[in-house]
């Protein structure tokens, strides 16, 4: 069976401190409902037109948690620490 993959990319970022913030409330929501934190942070190396922007990607045996767990109210509350202090893209795909 396929993982799946939430790939977050941090367009910007202007409140590093909201950021932690978030991060501390959601890595042990991603954990309750089944995600793993697989990689995090600035990337190691960029290639073609790419930016060096902060990545966040997740792990998942179904897809379905990680919607559960982005539409759940302890994480819409984390979530709106970051309303106004970040720019992302925040999509899930499958792994092959």
């Amino acid at each position: 069976m396929a993982k799946f993959y939430t790939v977050i990319v941090y367009r910007s970022v202007l409140d590093t401190a909201a950021l932690a913030e978030y991060a501390r409330l959601a890595t042990p929501l991603i954990a309750r409902f089944g995600g793993r934190v697989v990689a995090r942070g600035k990337p190691w190396r960029v290639f073609e037109d790419a930016a060096n922007e902060r990545v966040t990607v997740l792990e998942w045996n179904d897809p379905e948690h990680a919607v559960r767990m982005y539409e759940s109210e302890d994480y819409q509350a984390a979530l709106a620490l970051l309303k106004d202090k970040v720019v992302r893209d925040n999509r899930i795909v499958e792994g092959v």
